[in-house]
């Protein structure tokens, strides 16, 4: 029940974090209106009674959206830190996202100016941010199974197997 309890309050979080994504990108009302069709939506609170990373990875995934809608309405050092930071804590839970890098930095060229150093320096800080929260993980992967595992676990038949190395 513990697990269920903390699963809602995630949710919950995930709500309020929708709400000052689009106070920023539109208006009060209209986050108030986008608060109550997620409590509404019967798929945001599916995955609470399950033990599954969706519920984490919805809040996850909010933050970084929350991150991007601030580093693109002011670049700033502290920003592409921050949103460096939240992209490497949710690629360690979804995989998928080690691409965004890739179409962040057009996306901020066409934003800010292509000839913008400014642009590419909050680039690399957001790389290098992400890099620097991925690297412990892959070198505990390394540390424990000898083999170079940059990110994924292969899906759920690691877990099926178990956490053991088992010797050939």
């Amino acid at each position: 029940p513990y697990m269920m309890l903390f699963q809602a309050l995630i949710n919950a979080i995930t709500c309020f974090v929708l709400y000052f994504i689009v106070r920023k990108t539109f208006n009060q009302r209209t986050a108030f209106i986008a608060c109550f069709l997620y409590a509404l939506y019967p798929f945001a609170s599916w995955y609470v009674p399950r033990i599954a990373y969706e519920t984490l990875l919805a809040l996850l995934v909010s933050l970084l959206a929350l991150g991007l809608v601030n580093l693109f309405e002011d670049l700033s050092l502290r920003r592409s830190l921050i949103f460096g930071l939240l992209l490497g804590i949710t690629i360690l839970c979804k995989g998928t996202y080690l691409l965004l890098p890739f179409a962040l930095l057009p996306a901020l060229m066409i934003r800010f100016g292509v000839w913008n150093r400014h642009v590419i320096w909050c680039w690399v800080i957001v790389v290098v941010t992400m890099v620097g929260v991925l690297s412990p993980w892959a070198v505990r992967n390394y540390a424990v199974s000898r083999e170079f595992v940059p990110l994924t676990t292969h899906g759920a038949i690691a877990f099926f197997y178990g956490d053991k190395i088992i010797d050939s």
